[in-house]
Parts: C-alpha cells; sequence; structure tokens
C-alpha cells in the first residue's frame, strides 16, 4: 500500500535540504529539498484576522527534486505550507537526493532530446505540407490550361457541373454514343449508354471525376480531392452502366462458339435462350458460373 503523508505543522522549525515531501494533487513519489531561496518564515507566528487564523507565508522557495525523475523549481514557502502538501518528518540522506538530482538531470536531457526530435519533426512536415500545397496549386494552374479541358466549365461545381462537364468529354470522345448523364441526389452522378465503348473506356475519363472513395474496412468515405477537381468538379460518386444490345450479345455469342466450337456452344445456345435464361447453368461443368456469364465477359471487351 502506498505510504500515507500527513502535513505535519512544525511550529518554529524551518523547512530543511533533504526534508521530504509530496504533493496532494499530483500522483507523484516524494522528493526531497535540494535548493532553498531566501528567507524562510517562522511557522507558526500566525495572525488573528477578525477571530480567523491566518499562516504566514514567508520570502523563501524552494526546489524539489522527486524521486520519479520529475523536478519543481521555485515553489513559495506559502504554497509548501498548505494542505496541497504533505511535509515528512524524515530527512533524506544526502546521498538519496544527490541522486534524485542526477536523476531528475537525465530525465530533463531526455526530454529536451524528444522535444528537440519532434520540433525537428515538425518543421520536416511542416515543410513538405508547403511544398505540397505550392505543387498542388500549380498542378492546379497547369490543369486549367491544358487544350483538353478548354471547353470544361469551372463554376457551378457541384453535381450538376459535374454532370455536364462529364457530357462534354464523353460527347468529344465519343460522338456517335448517346450517354445518359443524370445528377442524382447531391454527391452522385449516374452515367448509361448501350454499347459502345466499354465501361473502362468510359471510367477512364469519368474516375477522375470522384475526388474520394468509400472505404468499406473501415465504412467511412475517404476524401482525396485532386487538383482537377479543385478546377473542374468532382462528386463523392460517380457511377457507370453500360446496357447490351442484342447485337452485341449475339457477336459475343460468335466469339463463344469460335472459341469452344460447336460440341461446347450448340444450336440451342441462342440469343433467346441467353434472354430467356436458359444459358444461365449451361454446362456448368465446363463453365463455371454458366455460359450466360462467360457470354457476359465476353461481351464486356467488345466495342459496337
Amino acid at each position: 500500500m502506498k505510504k500515507s503523508f500527513l502535513l505535519r505543522h512544525e511550529r518554529k522549525k524551518s523547512l530543511s535540504l533533504a526534508r521530504l515531501l509530496a504533493p496532494n494533487f499530483m500522483g507523484w513519489e516524494e522528493g526531497g529539498v535540494c535548493s532553498i531561496n531566501g528567507e524562510q518564515s517562522q511557522y507558526g507566528q500566525d495572525k488573528n484576522v477578525n477571530g480567523v487564523i491566518r499562516q504566514g507565508g514567508g520570502n523563501a522557495k524552494f526546489d524539489i527534486a522527486f524521486f520519479n525523475g520529475e523536478r519543481s523549481r521555485f515553489i513559495p514557502e506559502c504554497i509548501l505550507r498548505s494542505a496541497q502538501w504533505s511535509i515528512h518528518e524524515e530527512v533524506a540522506t544526502a546521498d538519496a537526493v544527490k541522486m534524485a538530482i542526477e536523476y531528475t538531470d537525465v530525465i530533463t536531457e531526455k526530454k529536451a532530446e524528444e522535444e528537440k526530435l519532434e520540433n525537428e519533426r515538425f518543421s520536416k512536415e511542416k515543410e513538405r505540407f508547403s511544398k505540397e500545397k505550392e505543387r498542388f496549386s500549380k498542378e492546379k494552374e497547369r490543369e486549367k490550361n491544358l487544350p483538353e479541358y478548354k471547353l470544361l466549365q469551372t463554376d457551378d461545381l457541384g453535381a450538376k457541373g459535374v454532370a455536364i462537364n462529364i457530357r462534354k468529354e464523353l460527347k468529344a470522345a465519343h460522338p456517335k454514343v448517346k450517354f445518359s448523364v443524370r445528377k442524382r441526389d447531391y454527391d452522385c452522378v449516374y452515367i448509361g449508354w448501350t454499347d459502345g465503348p466499354t465501361e473502362e473506356q468510359v471510367r477512364e475519363i469519368t474516375d477522375k471525376y470522384k475526388y474520394g472513395r468509400f472505404d468499406a474496412m473501415q465504412d467511412m468515405y475517404e476524401d482525396n480531392s485532386s487538383p482537377f477537381n479543385e478546377v473542374f468538379g468532382g462528386d463523392k460518386y460517380v457511377f457507370t452502366q453500360r446496357e447490351r444490345s442484342d447485337a452485341l450479345i449475339k457477336k459475343a455469342l460468335d466469339i463463344a462458339l469460335e472459341k469452344y466450337g460447336s460440341e461446347l456452344i450448340t444450336k440451342e445456345c441462342t440469343l433467346e435462350a441467353y434472354n430467356n435464361g436458359v444459358l444461365n447453368n449451361y454446362r456448368r461443368d465446363f463453365f463455371y458460373h454458366g455460359l450466360s456469364h462467360e457470354i457476359h465477359i465476353i461481351a464486356q471487351s467488345l466495342v459496337l
């Protein structure tokens, strides 16, 4: 059990070097007086003020070396004499106080070194941040002046403005394809089209409008706005969905027939059978997910 120390009023007795004491409010171990500056009061010469006994303070200040490595300096006598501190009857040996002082010096040096390293780390981080901010600003200016983005707008950059810019880029890249680009909710844009370019080709244009991503592991959305987003806008979510026409599916069936042969892709493997779901479980012994899935994979890479 931790030793309990009581404040002991020592009438007309000064605090000496090496006197043991402990603060009652910090949870520290006890320490010893290692330095006294100034003249102490004669403790016990209290004043009666309107019936209230008030204790004198004195002008002395004390340095305390604690045995846990902490050190307090220039503590006024009136503070040490208050209920916040417990003054022990014991007096530490000179060697014990010397060891406490040396230990506090070691701890002080260690803290100073840690503070120095922390300041250096902070300075480096501040410099890195400054350089990154400057690089980000230069990249914004560069992208703003790129000729391929000259038709894009740089104001009204909510989901509506993002939809307008995506529509402009898709029309320029694939003029023969009709795209549906719609704002839904505050921070979502949905893009749909039939046949034409693959989803991968469309995402090469649209992915840069997403200014973050959803982290399923942490169940949170991580913002990571780019210089492009700062200039031409961005949304949390940009979804793409490519519809496949019967002509595209028929072409995928023809490719499957050429790839696997008529023994696997029989006459029953028709467009109608695909649309009716008949091929979903067809030849699962060969196609792990069924022939419909294989047709879907083939169709993904086809461009009409």
